[in-house]
């Protein structure tokens, strides 16, 4: 019978913590822990990504305790003032048991685990069943270009040192994709193609490139945060790609320099990557999210909202 008894009482209480409350306060003590592990051994760390998510549940979760408990203080501060009675001066030893109770086992929240759920419709791809409508001078066409030899086998100390590369190699390559894209022998012919196609869809008549427009090239710097200065091995866009990519708009397009613009709104453009890039194209605009170095300019945020995805219906999970 007492076997009984403790056990009702132990799901009681499982109950009361159940996994989707009681991961509030993992979660909360869990960031904190791992912020102050990881950020106050280096300051510099609290732009990371993971730390930004760390340092906003850790302030939720403090923010929760400190409005909680200040609140509760207050008010037991002011009935002890005006309790007339020794008993009703102990009165508030209860509200506060009670608050710890609630607030451990988190009580205080609704309980959403009984909202009815929609599953969502599931996705079978069918083999060379594209999703979609093909666009493009050849509609729905992909290239893809490898060459072993762009890129030394061994790397000796950083993949982005000019001699783990062969710029030579990335030049055709990058000659080969765009011939092969445009569906043209030269390149000359497959930008004017390329740019024909653009301009025609757009409503700007059957003309390819003229003098004056601008181009940007967005590459991809996901790792570039904190410092200019910092080096590492992490994958982020080539400067050597780059530049082949800037050697074919300049000399077969004819692109002025100053009507290019090299960047990522999102991150930093470290030196490890400018400097390769600038040092042969030294008039091109490098853009990057703050702006803070010698010939980086600071992206100008639009104020025209831009949505990822249309009509999406928002699904319990």
């Amino acid at each position: 019978m007492k076997k009984e008894y403790f056990k009702h009482k132990l799901n009681f209480f499982w109950e009361r913590f159940h996994k989707n409350k009681i991961w509030f306060h993992i979660a909360g003590i869990i960031a904190i822990i791992w912020f102050l592990f990881r950020v106050v051994p280096k300051p510099d760390r609290i732009t990371y990504p993971c730390q930004q998510i760390a340092l906003a549940t850790a302030s939720g979760y403090l923010a929760f305790w400190g409005i909680l408990w200040s609140a509760m203080f207050h008010g037991v501060a002011l009935w002890m003032r005006r309790a007339k009675t020794k008993s009703g001066k102990f009165t508030p030893l209860l509200l506060i048991g009670l608050v710890i109770s609630f607030s451990l086992s988190s009580m205080v929240f609704a309980d959403t685990t009984n909202l009815k759920k929609s599953a969502p419709t599931p996705w079978n791809p069918l083999a060379l069943d594209p999703i979609g409508t093909p666009t493009g001078l050849n509609p729905g066409r992909v290239v893809w270009v490898w060459n072993p030899n762009a890129t030394r086998k061994n790397f000796i100390g950083y993949w982005w040192w000019e001699n783990n590369n062969d710029q030579d190699v990335l030049n055709e390559m990058i000659s080969d994709g765009i011939q092969s894209l445009a569906g043209e022998e030269t390149d000359s012919a497959s930008w004017d193609a390329l740019f024909t196609y653009f301009n025609q869809d757009h409503g700007y008549g059957e003309i390819g490139y003229q003098p004056g427009e601008k181009i940007a090239i967005k590459v991809n710097l996901n790792n570039c945060y904190g410092s200019y200065t910092t080096i590492d091995n992490n994958r982020d866009a080539s400067p050597y790609v780059t530049k082949a990519l800037l050697r074919q708009l300049v000399d077969v397009v004819g692109v002025n320099n100053e009507d290019i613009y090299v960047y990522d709104a999102s991150r930093i453009m470290a030196n490890w990557f400018y400097d390769r890039v600038s040092n042969d194209f030294p008039d091109i605009h490098y853009v990057d999210s703050t702006g803070g170095a010698s010939g980086r300019e600071k992206v100008i945020p639009s104020s025209e909202k831009f949505y990822f995805a249309d009509d999406v219906e928002l699904i319990w999970v």
